[in-house]
């Protein structure tokens, strides 16, 4: 077992890469293996077919961290899921934020819940590596937050 599985955390979400292309792939296998997953989408030009949002990246809810081991053997899924290289911890308020962006963005219905910066990667036509980056960034800010208002008060 690698020595970063204990770090895994049951109930948390984590970004998780993908075979090119194979997110839908991935997506379906999760589903299949009874894995809660959020692959989101989005219409570049209406006339095209859903892209992901985040090429080569799926955020999945881990019920057990034993699962990463058969979650790396699915289809569309990297090898190198196991060995964490790749596998970021993402706190449950930036998905539920990209889940409203993504609401908003199809339905036109305004929410509060999205941070400008989640809004931004949906709403505006950034190139998909950008998304991706900016995506890893917040996920860093936010963990730097959190850690900031964890550590004692001098």
């Amino acid at each position: 077992m690698d020595g970063n599985q204990a770090e895994l955390r049951a109930g948390q979400w984590y970004l998780c890469p993908t075979k090119r292309g194979k997110e839908v792939v991935a997506r379906n296998a999760l589903e299949g293996a009874g894995v809660e997953v959020f692959l989101p989408l989005i219409y570049e030009r209406p006339e095209h077919k859903p892209e992901p949002l985040f090429p080569h990246y799926i955020f999945l809810r881990l019920d057990s961290p034993a699962r990463l081991r058969t979650i790396r053997m699915l289809a569309g899924m990297r090898d190198d899921v196991i060995a964490q290289r790749s596998t970021v911890e993402v706190p449950e308020s930036i998905v539920e934020s990209l889940k409203a962006a993504l609401e908003e963005r199809t339905r036109g219905v305004k929410s509060e819940l999205p941070s400008e910066p989640i809004r931004e990667m949906v709403d505006r036509r950034i190139a998909s590596l950008e998304r991706s980056v900016r995506l890893l960034k917040i996920i860093e800010q936010h963990k730097a937050a959190e850690a900031r208002a964890k550590a004692p008060s001098a």
